[in-house]
């Protein structure tokens, strides 16, 4: 669709028409203008495509197309943009040949083969010297719609085989995730983190850059500057967080900024299905962070906080309006409470007053430990004992601190983590010589998975229930000292994320993303807009009834460099946003709960083909 930028007026300009329940294009994920056209990348499976669309006239065309035999690979693109005028564009391929597909046997349907194989024979396909290898792929043009034009400038191998590109895999296999121009070189950024097809184990590993320089014979170098410090790497993967696993790159003012970008989404998937929330607590842990590298390529931290949020867990989208730098953030506040709502401790298989129990019970063990007496000469003077019963009473503190309500500053996870170390180094040899049956006992319920799963879910309603639900909007005039638009999504907590900008005379526009209610299109000022004249009012908003963000200047604060602080609007002002009732996010949490078994037997599972 467009929206006019003065009346808000919006017109459909083109419907996809040939998904199926075979094929798939799913959305748009990036768009950009080249040469007076604009270039959207679709995001589909078993197959991409590259869609350009002419503004004057609407017409509409396919310059690239690429399907995958293999439906567990993620055959997509990723990122665009233009250097040296030329388009660039990521994507992923599974290397096979469209005019001998399923030649080798598969288990799919045979309505579904049939179906993959017309639409692979509509592929727009570009010259590849390595045309059935299995991976991520770069190619350059200066004339998207001759197909001839295209030209791969780096594989699978010149990455060193480390671009994820199966579903499975980190971001449902991200591939080369983002690309940008920066002191004349190609800055690409990567997904690295993979999944065993067999165990269905994920090694979780943080992003890597690589930097290439053109050269005159129209060939590429290609330089690791973030990745495997043994191949020459500079920075280790994901800059020193493995939760880290994707990196958006934006340039402003002589930097080049790398927002970190965690994987929750296939985290939430992992307490569907095993009822396991460490991963989702490791993210929480662990939120997005923001560096940036200048040009003699020196890195530098910004913020490993998530700006003041454990929720944030991507750094989504970046923009420069009016010479300041914007950020939008994804939070995942929303979905997680969904979860930690709706399972109550059941996905973890134990109440809250289930896990009370067990703990009374470990201290009473304890208790009858320093009355033995056969072991009451050491137990009785062992501080590691009396430790551990605090530890215990922590934990069972908490749990019921947070079932009245009560702010509880300790995380019991932490807690937990203490308490195990303590009982294996000190306990547990203490109980072995003296008691081996009350070290059964004990190691029966605080080494159990279920306790264990348990405590992490409960670490994580912690975290969550102090969040702010709805995404940040993040602007800096100087790239280092920041203030908050909104820390709510517009005072919409079905909002979870700043998805795109596009700066205009008439202010910025942003995409929000809303898999609650609908994507949603608002406008942000700051004053210096001077919008055209437009004699038809009865297309305009009524600006009555529209929230208008402004922009203000930064306050840098004295106590660091990172200092939020959110735009606050009188109450009487607040627009009334009409959201879902908690029934509505656990239809939605449940659907998530659905629809990720297929992504965890898919993880299991070895490719067919």
């Amino acid at each position: 669709m467009r929206v006019n930028k003065y009346t808000y007026e919006t017109e459909l300009v083109y419907v996809e028409k040939e998904s199926s329940a075979f094929v798939n294009w799913n959305g748009y994920r990036m768009a950009i203008e080249y040469k007076g056209k604009l270039y959207f990348a679709c995001a589909g499976y078993p197959t991409s495509r590259l869609l350009q669309i002419d503004p004057k006239t609407k017409a509409t065309k396919v310059v690239m197309q690429k399907t995958a035999e293999n439906s567990a690979f993620s055959n997509g693109i990723r990122g665009l943009t233009v250097m040296n005028g030329k388009l660039l564009v990521s994507l992923a391929t599974d290397g096979a040949d469209p005019d001998h597909m399923f030649e080798n046997g598969s288990q799919l349907p045979q309505a579904y083969q049939n179906a993959i194989k017309a639409i692979a024979k509509k592929d727009v396909r570009y010259k590849d010297d390595n045309p059935r290898m299995q991976g991520a792929r770069l190619l350059e043009t200066d004339d998207p719609e001759n197909v001839d034009s295209w030209k791969v400038i780096a594989n699978q191998e010149t990455f060193d085989n480390l671009p994820a590109c199966w579903i499975r895999d980190s971001i449902n296999g991200g591939g080369l995730w983002d690309l940008a121009e920066f002191n004349g070189s190609l800055y690409v950024s990567m997904v690295t983190g993979k999944t065993d097809a067999t165990t269905g184990v994920t090694n979780k590993q943080g992003f890597a850059v690589y930097r290439g320089d053109p050269q005159k014979d129209g060939s590429w170098k290609w330089t690791p500057i973030i990745g495997d410090t043994s191949k020459g790497a500079k920075y280790e993967f994901g800059l020193g967080k493995k939760q880290s696993c994707a990196g958006n790159l934006y340039v402003y003012k002589d930097h080049l900024y790398i927002g970190g970008y965690n994987d929750p989404m296939l985290d939430l998937a992992e307490i569907g299905i095993k009822a396991d929330f460490h991963l989702l607590y490791q993210d929480l842990k662990n939120p997005a962070c923001l560096n940036r590298m200048d040009k003699n390529g020196n890195i530098e931290l910004i913020n490993d906080d998530g700006f003041g949020a454990a929720s944030t867990q991507y750094l989504w989208r970046f923009s420069e309006y009016n010479n300041k730098l914007v950020i939008g953030t994804f939070d995942i506040t929303t979905l997680a409470k969904g979860f930690t709502q709706l399972t109550d401790g059941s996905l973890s298989e134990m109440t809250p007053e289930e896990f009370k129990k067990k703990m009374d019970y470990v201290e009473d063990l304890l208790e009858s430990l320093k009355k033995d007496p056969s072991g009451v000469a050491v137990a009785s003077e062992d501080e590691s004992v009396d430790e551990m019963m605090d530890q215990l009473e922590d934990m069972k503190d908490i749990v019921e601190g947070d079932n009245r309500s009560r702010e509880v500053d300790q995380d019991i996870v932490e807690v937990y983590d203490e308490l195990i170390e303590n009982y294996k180094k000190f306990v547990k040899p203490l109980l072995h010589e003296i008691n081996p049956e009350l070290e059964k006992q004990i190691d029966d319920i605080i080494l159990n998975s279920t306790v264990e799963n348990f405590v992490y879910y409960y670490g994580c309603s912690q975290i969550v229930s102090k969040q702010e639900a709805g995404c940040d909007v993040l602007v800096s005039s100087d790239g280092v000292h920041f203030d908050a638009l909104t820390r709510n999504g517009f005072n919409d907590k079905y909002n979870h994320g700043g998805r795109a900008f596009i700066p205009t005379d008439n202010g910025l526009f942003l995409g929000m993303a809303n898999p609650f209610w609908g994507a949603q299109l608002w406008r942000i000022t700051d004053g210096s807009e001077n919008p055209k004249p437009d004699t038809d009012k009865t297309d305009k908003p009524d600006t009555d009834k529209t929230d208008k963000p402004e922009i203000k200047e930064d306050q840098p604060s004295d106590k660091g460099n990172t200092t939020i602080k959110p735009t606050e609007t009188k109450k009487e002002d607040k627009k009334k946003v009409n959201t879902g009732d908690h029934t509505q996010v656990m239809i939605y949490v449940a659907a998530i709960i659905i629809s990720s078994l297929a992504v965890v037997l898919l993880k299991r599972k070895k490719a067919e083909n």
